[in-house]
């Protein structure tokens, strides 16, 4: 069974500039019985990673682990090399400021980052000639078949928005991405000023990254806002001779996305 000493080393230091913060403690493994040296370093390794210990908690020796008397710093590099004519693995534990897309465990569960971005796009549409109505296709009836093309294309100037939630979370959501992805919103958000009502909120994606081999994931949520809101929309731009019943029924098709209760997310939708 392997055995380890923290901290046997003189000349440890507290390295602080404006973009960093930094200090590095030692580990010396002892007692490794891998047959080449590769493997001997990364037993060290997986040694640390795996002491499971409660006390004291900093001897849990992984990356993201939070320092034990410095909070704003965690582990961020661990560098093993061999000690010569024994069996034993020197590991420099470098404590420092983690990057931005990786946040420090403190931050777990809290929404980190909110960003909200509007944007123009102009978007065709048919218009029916007849009656102004627009998202319909003209359809003729059989007898008239002279007529299917009576459309007119007409250029609609819409404003959009995209909401993005960045947030650090201890588990990957695969749950959420399979349960809230192409729906719309069920309840207005927030719950108190409803600035989203019902149906105009689309959760267009949610993706997660990982930098310390899943002890923690940022989590992105990308979300559509529409003022008219979101539906499924199938159109003909000219009626087929296969479409059913040529008539106003057969011009347009709009379906509703699958709806789901935003608000358990726990992200702030106020501004």
């Amino acid at each position: 069974m392997p055995a380890f000493l923290l901290d046997i080393e003189s000349g440890g230091e507290l390295n602080q500039t404006f973009a960093d913060l930094t200090t590095v403690r030692v580990a010396h493994v002892d007692g490794l019985t891998a047959g080449t040296l590769d493997s001997m370093l990364w037993d060290a390794l997986v040694f640390l990673s795996t002491l499971n210990t409660t006390d004291p908690p900093e001897l849990d020796i992984v990356l993201g682990q939070v320092h034990p008397s410095i909070p704003t710093i965690v582990i961020t590099n661990l560098a093993a090399t061999p000690v010569p004519a024994c069996d034993r693995v020197r590991v420099e534990i470098t404590y420092g400021i983690p990057r931005v897309d990786f946040a420090p465990p403190a931050a777990a569960d809290g929404t980190d980052h909110k960003s909200v971005r509007y944007f123009g796009q102009a978007r065709r549409v048919t218009r029916d000639p007849r009656d102004g109505t627009t998202e319909l296709t003209v359809a003729a009836p059989p007898a008239y078949f002279g007529m299917a093309n009576q459309t007119k294309a007409i250029t609609v100037n819409e404003s959009l928005a995209v909401v993005l939630f960045e947030r650090s979370e201890r588990f990957v959501p695969t749950a959420r991405m399979r349960t809230y992805q192409n729906t719309v919103n069920s309840v207005q958000l927030p719950l108190v000023t409803p600035l989203y009502p019902v149906g105009t909120v689309y959760c267009n994606t949610i993706t997660a990254d990982t930098r310390d081999q899943g002890g923690l994931y940022l989590v992105r949520y990308e979300f559509l806002y529409n003022p008219d809101g979101h539906k499924i929309e199938y159109k003909w731009e000219r009626a087929s001779l296969d479409v059913p019943a040529y008539d106003a029924g057969s011009r347009v098709l709009l379906e509703p996305y699958r709806a789901e209760d935003f608000a358990a997310l726990g992200l702030n939708f106020s501004d």
